[in-house]
């Protein structure tokens, strides 16, 4: 039985995930073999517990967001090195979330406003990677918002061919 040390205590990644693991060898390993490794843990882990619980997740997306999550605390306690692996992995969690919500709107009037939720997502996501917002990103922000509504809420009258266009932006290509 292992004594656990605070994550604080550790010089680098390395050390917390051997201590964790069990002395896997991970001095060798680069942070994406690193990141790579611990999805495929997760995932393996994700199919039995799929399979007992009879839960309906998306288990790539579980493993992902799991292993980005992990990432991004060690990341801030200076134990983990590659903010462009964290990126993209964030960036994959909003494109997912992204699917997800589109598969899910029954009402397709309402999926018009994906395209602002994804923008603002993306900035969201900037910002947990240590990002700045500023007012241009904001004051960006808010007018697509805004544009968003107005079109939405003239979509029975003169704007009703841009509106259907919109609607079939990713449908089509």
């Amino acid at each position: 039985h292992r004594k656990k040390v605070p994550l604080s205590r550790y010089n680098n990644y390395s050390e917390y995930f051997n201590n964790c693991c069990y002395n896997f060898p991970t001095e060798s390993m680069s942070e994406l073999a690193k990141v790579l490794s611990s999805i495929l843990i997760l995932f393996l882990v994700g199919i039995i517990v799929k399979r007992i619980s009879k839960l309906n997740l998306c288990i790539l997306c579980q493993s992902v967001f799991i292993t980005w999550i992990g990432g991004l605390i060690l990341y801030y306690n200076n134990l983990f090195n590659s903010r462009e692996i964290l990126a993209l992995m964030i960036g994959g969690s909003i494109v997912g979330i992204y699917y997800f919500l589109e598969s899910k709107l029954e009402n397709h009037h309402l999926k018009i406003f994906l395209f602002p939720l994804y923008l603002s997502m993306l900035s969201l996501g900037f910002l947990i990677l240590g990002g700045k917002i500023e007012k241009p990103e904001i004051f960006i922000l808010l007018i697509v918002w805004l544009i968003f509504i107005l079109i939405y809420s003239l979509r029975k009258r003169w704007l009703q061919a841009a509106f259907k266009s919109l609607l079939e932006c990713c449908r089509n290509w």
